[in-house]
């Protein structure tokens, strides 16, 4: 199943937000007759090349009728910033637009400022970029992506309820030079929504998003999620998991209050609002925190590692990281005690690794490929070729998304491999893939529809061991 949607989270920048019951944008095109249509997003990875994170900004978005006037529902205006690499194994949402009914024969999206952070260990240089070095470059150019095929045409009925997954392939995108060529062919399919075993009225889920609660509405169990992907306005039902409440016993919707920073596994209904399946705690407020991909760690001291970054959230008031963008690099040192702590998500984390790692107190459980989320208690810009450095008294981790062939089935386990340069760099010949009841499977129904070679992604927590592991909460067959 084709259907890998932009990795590394989305990040939504300056979004005019109009008046919708899903948060997101919601495009009113005005007039009768009229349907909703909510878009993701996925990506499909490249394989041979360590992208550590790649963003770029959508500004034009348009669905063009077999007879009459294209529909502009995302433009230079109220442009949408998305970063692909987490998107691998998940999807993100691009909101739910307003569209009058009609047989629709083709979608067109324009990107621009493209912005690449790669590691290179191909052994020489690449372009302006050293061997063994993390570079960041901003291709120049726009894309213009027409999908015409399948599924279009797409008759919208009045009063209906559509979605449309786009899938951004990288691995076609990307050139032997590290640049981008969107004028190859299948850089962006489509497929239709809801994806497969979604239960009724569910168009599919939209995991883990970081941001702080706001609006809070005990009796009809709504809230309003600030996030960098955008606003969310989620509900919760009875159904609903509250995990890491640990000062609220009752463990329901009377523990979320204003300001406090959660993260939310979503559901995008089909008629374009949210359901949170999981609610997990993470802070009372929101301070200065920094999600990044590990890249280098610093053996010798074992308290310096580099990050590219993939998300941030800033303080309330007096941020130090007001500048910092996706895809930048940043060198950060632990204060004289840093706390190790594992965001679980209510994954059943085996004793040895998950102990091993909450109780360091330096980088030896650390790997290059972790995804972290360092607090920041210190904060120095970049001054080119000097990266941006940080202070952290927190090292909270995060999951990773790892995307490989299987190289051995197995039940609940299987392995990856040949990996990635940045892992097989580390001496990870192969890596074990964990799976549990919790773990979401795509493309395929569970573990036993994998077999040899079958190209995945798999977003999970990443452990140092021998062996190495990820304990999956998601496994997405390409």
């Amino acid at each position: 199943m084709k259907r890998d949607h932009v990795a590394l989270s989305l990040i939504v920048a300056g979004l005019v937000v109009l008046a919708s019951c899903s948060g997101l944008p919601r495009q009113n095109t005005g007039g009768g007759g009229n349907s909703s249509l909510s878009v993701t997003m996925t990506d499909t990875p490249p394989a041979g090349v360590t992208i550590l994170s790649f963003k770029f900004t959508l500004t034009g978005f348009t669905v063009t009728p077999s007879t009459g006037t294209p529909v502009a529902l995302i433009s230079g205006s109220n442009p949408v910033t998305v970063e692909l690499t987490q998107l691998q194994a998940d999807a993100t949402a691009l909101g739910t637009f307003t569209i009058p009914s009609n047989t629709y024969k083709s979608v067109n999206v324009t990107v621009a400022n493209a912005d690449i952070s790669f590691a290179n260990q191909s052994g020489a240089a690449i372009g302006q970029c050293p061997n063994a070095t993390v570079c960041e470059i901003q291709p120049a150019g726009i894309g213009n992506l027409t999908v015409s095929t399948a599924p279009f045409p797409i008759t919208v009925s009045s009063g209906g309820n559509i979605g449309l997954s786009l899938d951004f392939n990288l691995a076609n995108a990307i050139t032997s030079t590290v640049g981008v060529d969107f004028t190859q062919p299948n850089v962006l399919t489509a497929a239709s929504l809801p994806i497969s075993n979604q239960p009724a009225g569910q168009f599919e889920p939209i995991p883990d998003v970081v941001g702080v609660v706001q609006a809070v509405n005990a009796t009809a169990q709504t809230f309003s999620l600030q996030s960098t992907r955008g606003p969310f306005v989620v509900s919760a039902n009875s159904n609903t998991v509250f995990d890491n409440f640990l000062s609220c016993s009752a463990s329901n919707f009377t523990c979320l209050q204003n300001n406090m920073v959660v993260s939310a596994d979503l559901t995008l209904n089909s008629n374009g609002t949210f359901t949170a399946t999981e609610i997990e705690f993470e802070d009372t407020a929101p301070d200065d925190e920094i999600t990044g991909v590990v890249f280098s760690i610093d053996a010798t001291t074992q308290t310096d590692f580099t990050i590219v970054v993939l998300d941030k959230l800033e303080a309330a008031s007096g941020s130090l990281i007001g500048g910092v963008s996706v895809g930048n690099l940043a060198t950060v040192q632990l204060a004289s005690t840093p706390s190790f702590v594992v965001d679980t998500k209510g994954l059943v984390i085996p004793q040895s690794p998950l102990s091993l790692f909450q109780g360091s107190s330096n980088t030896s459980q650390m790997l290059g490929g972790q995804v972290v989320q360092v607090r920041v208690k210190t904060f120095t810009a970049a001054s080119p070729p000097v990266n941006a450095s940080l202070t952290t008294d927190r090292v909270r981790l995060r999951f990773s998304v790892i995307s490989a062939p299987v190289s051995l089935t197995g039940n609940p386990n299987f392995n990856l491999g040949p990996l990635s340069p940045l892992l097989a760099n580390q001496s990870l010949l192969s890596l074990q893939v964990q799976t549990q009841l919790k773990t979401a499977f795509e493309g395929v129904t569970d573990v036993n529809g994998l077999a040899g070679g079958d190209n995945v992604s798999v977003r999970g927590l990443f452990f140092n061991g021998t062996p190495a592991i990820v304990v999956a909460a998601k496994v997405r067959k390409h």
